[in-house]
Protein backbone atom coordinates (compact mmCIF):
# COMPACT_ATOMS: atom_id res chain seq x y z
CA UNK A 1 0.00 0.00 0.00
CA UNK A 2 2.79 2.47 1.09
CA UNK A 3 4.50 1.54 -2.53
CA UNK A 4 1.46 2.53 -4.23
CA UNK A 5 0.79 5.50 -2.39
CA UNK A 6 4.26 6.73 -3.04
CA UNK A 7 4.22 5.98 -6.98
CA UNK A 8 0.92 8.05 -7.01
CA UNK A 9 1.78 10.92 -5.21
CA UNK A 10 4.77 11.17 -7.34
CA UNK A 11 3.34 10.76 -10.74
CA UNK A 12 0.53 13.83 -9.47
CA UNK A 13 3.87 16.13 -8.38
CA UNK A 14 5.61 15.83 -11.35
CA UNK A 15 2.71 16.14 -13.79
CA UNK A 16 2.72 19.24 -15.77
CA UNK A 17 0.16 20.38 -18.03
CA UNK A 18 1.37 22.25 -20.89
CA UNK A 19 -0.94 25.89 -22.02
CA UNK A 20 -0.89 28.24 -25.15
CA UNK A 21 -1.53 31.63 -24.65
CA UNK A 22 -2.18 34.45 -27.45
CA UNK A 23 -1.86 38.48 -26.59
CA UNK A 24 -2.96 40.24 -29.10
CA UNK A 25 -2.79 44.38 -29.87
CA UNK A 26 0.14 46.94 -28.91
CA UNK A 27 0.20 45.83 -25.29
CA UNK A 28 0.30 41.99 -26.11
CA UNK A 29 4.19 42.14 -24.64
CA UNK A 30 2.95 43.45 -20.98
CA UNK A 31 1.03 40.53 -20.25
CA UNK A 32 3.76 38.56 -21.15
CA UNK A 33 6.34 40.75 -18.99
CA UNK A 34 4.06 40.50 -16.04
CA UNK A 35 3.97 36.53 -16.22
CA UNK A 36 8.04 36.79 -16.52
CA UNK A 37 8.12 38.43 -13.25
CA UNK A 38 5.54 36.28 -11.54
CA UNK A 39 7.90 33.39 -11.68
CA UNK A 40 10.45 32.97 -8.53
CA UNK A 41 13.85 34.35 -9.07
CA UNK A 42 15.44 32.53 -12.02
CA UNK A 43 17.39 32.64 -15.05
CA UNK A 44 15.97 34.02 -18.35
CA UNK A 45 17.36 33.40 -21.32
CA UNK A 46 16.24 34.57 -24.57
CA UNK A 47 17.05 36.30 -27.85
CA UNK A 48 15.76 39.98 -28.28
CA UNK A 49 16.07 42.08 -30.95
CA UNK A 50 17.17 44.96 -28.82
CA UNK A 51 16.78 47.76 -31.32
CA UNK A 52 13.26 46.73 -32.71
CA UNK A 53 11.74 46.28 -29.74
CA UNK A 54 12.13 50.21 -28.94
CA UNK A 55 9.75 50.57 -31.75
CA UNK A 56 6.99 48.40 -29.78
CA UNK A 57 8.09 49.26 -25.74
CA UNK A 58 9.11 52.43 -24.77
CA UNK A 59 12.25 53.05 -22.97
CA UNK A 60 10.40 54.07 -19.72
CA UNK A 61 8.60 50.80 -20.07
CA UNK A 62 11.66 48.61 -20.24
CA UNK A 63 13.52 50.20 -17.67
CA UNK A 64 10.18 49.57 -14.86
CA UNK A 65 10.69 45.99 -16.30
CA UNK A 66 14.31 45.93 -15.87
CA UNK A 67 13.92 47.45 -12.10
CA UNK A 68 11.47 44.89 -11.17
CA UNK A 69 13.11 41.69 -12.65
CA UNK A 70 16.44 43.09 -10.71
CA UNK A 71 14.50 43.36 -7.26
CA UNK A 72 13.19 40.28 -8.33
CA UNK A 73 16.32 38.35 -8.27
CA UNK A 74 16.16 37.39 -11.66
CA UNK A 75 18.88 37.58 -13.99
CA UNK A 76 18.78 37.33 -17.63
CA UNK A 77 21.21 35.46 -20.29
CA UNK A 78 20.77 37.23 -23.57
CA UNK A 79 21.45 37.16 -27.23
CA UNK A 80 21.37 40.17 -29.43
CA UNK A 81 21.72 39.53 -33.37
CA UNK A 82 24.61 42.13 -34.50
CA UNK A 83 22.46 44.35 -37.20
CA UNK A 84 20.00 44.98 -33.74
CA UNK A 85 22.48 45.67 -31.36
CA UNK A 86 22.73 49.26 -29.68
CA UNK A 87 25.85 50.60 -28.24
CA UNK A 88 26.84 49.50 -25.01
CA UNK A 89 27.29 52.89 -23.62
CA UNK A 90 23.58 54.04 -24.49
CA UNK A 91 22.53 50.44 -23.08
CA UNK A 92 24.26 51.32 -19.61
CA UNK A 93 22.59 54.64 -19.79
CA UNK A 94 19.10 52.98 -20.39
CA UNK A 95 19.63 50.08 -18.01
CA UNK A 96 21.59 51.16 -15.34
CA UNK A 97 24.92 49.90 -15.83
CA UNK A 98 26.97 46.88 -14.86
CA UNK A 99 26.65 43.67 -16.27
CA UNK A 100 27.13 41.99 -12.47
CA UNK A 101 24.62 44.89 -10.81
CA UNK A 102 22.24 44.24 -12.86
CA UNK A 103 21.95 40.56 -12.85
CA UNK A 104 22.41 40.37 -17.12
CA UNK A 105 24.72 39.06 -19.61
CA UNK A 106 24.56 39.82 -23.27
CA UNK A 107 26.50 38.12 -25.80
CA UNK A 108 25.93 38.59 -29.81
CA UNK A 109 24.59 36.31 -32.35
CA UNK A 110 27.45 34.90 -34.73
CA UNK A 111 26.99 36.99 -38.07
CA UNK A 112 24.06 35.99 -40.30
CA UNK A 113 21.96 34.92 -38.04
CA UNK A 114 19.43 37.42 -37.43
CA UNK A 115 16.22 37.31 -34.99
CA UNK A 116 12.81 39.67 -35.48
CA UNK A 117 11.20 38.81 -33.04
CA UNK A 118 12.36 38.16 -29.40
CA UNK A 119 11.96 34.94 -27.05
CA UNK A 120 12.31 34.28 -23.62
CA UNK A 121 12.66 30.99 -22.17
CA UNK A 122 11.80 31.13 -17.96
CA UNK A 123 10.92 27.82 -16.02
CA UNK A 124 8.87 25.72 -18.19
CA UNK A 125 7.62 28.19 -20.47
CA UNK A 126 8.70 30.40 -23.77
CA UNK A 127 7.31 33.47 -24.23
CA UNK A 128 7.41 34.58 -28.35
CA UNK A 129 6.69 38.57 -28.94
CA UNK A 130 6.49 39.91 -32.12
CA UNK A 131 7.55 43.05 -33.65
CA UNK A 132 5.66 46.51 -33.49
CA UNK A 133 4.11 45.53 -37.57
CA UNK A 134 2.53 42.45 -35.95
CA UNK A 135 1.98 43.26 -32.79
CA UNK A 136 1.46 39.58 -31.18
CA UNK A 137 2.76 37.57 -28.24
CA UNK A 138 2.10 34.13 -27.20
CA UNK A 139 3.60 31.83 -24.48
CA UNK A 140 3.77 28.32 -24.27
CA UNK A 141 3.87 26.54 -20.93
CA UNK A 142 5.80 22.97 -22.25
CA UNK A 143 8.74 21.40 -20.02
CA UNK A 144 9.64 19.79 -23.24
CA UNK A 145 9.86 23.07 -25.58
CA UNK A 146 11.47 25.31 -22.80
CA UNK A 147 14.10 22.48 -22.44
CA UNK A 148 14.66 21.77 -25.94
CA UNK A 149 15.35 25.88 -26.57
CA UNK A 150 17.20 26.39 -23.80
CA UNK A 151 19.56 23.25 -25.28
CA UNK A 152 19.91 24.81 -28.42
CA UNK A 153 20.40 28.66 -26.37
CA UNK A 154 23.15 27.07 -24.21
CA UNK A 155 24.64 25.92 -27.83
CA UNK A 156 24.45 28.90 -29.28
CA UNK A 157 25.50 31.48 -26.16
CA UNK A 158 28.92 29.25 -26.48
CA UNK A 159 28.93 30.33 -30.30
CA UNK A 160 28.59 33.75 -29.10
CA UNK A 161 30.84 36.54 -28.46
CA UNK A 162 30.39 38.73 -25.58
CA UNK A 163 29.32 42.21 -26.09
Amino acid sequence: KESFLNNWLENVVQTHKPGFFVYEGKDAYKSIFRDMLSEKPYILYGCWPMNSMFDLVSEEELRSYHRKRIKAGTQVKVLWPQSKKISKRRFNELFYGDEKHNLREIRLLPKGIDKTIGYMIYGNKVAFISSDKENYGFVIDSKDLAQSLKSQFEYIWKQSKKY
